[in-house]
């Protein structure tokens, strides 16, 4: 996925975390965030993803998706 797509992976960096932040946003919606803390990933839920649904094939590829940013940084 890419930055033309609405749905996209955009890095998210506060100067007061040590690891990124990369949010699944569609068009401007975040509708989740991943991250990783002492080597686990954490998974965020934003108001953008109520109402949403995904089947379970892409909310599993697009988790997988966040999980490898997140662990390349």
């Amino acid at each position: 996925m890419n930055e033309t797509q609405p749905l996209h992976w955009r890095k998210f960096s506060p100067v007061d975390r040590e690891q990124p932040i990369f949010e699944l946003v569609d068009v401007d919606i975040v509708i989740l965030d991943i991250t990783r803390s002492d080597g686990a990933v954490e998974i965020a839920f934003h108001q953008g993803a109520a109402g949403r649904t995904f089947d379970f094939d892409t909310l599993r590829t697009l988790l997988d998706e966040g999980k490898r940013l997140a662990f390349e940084g």
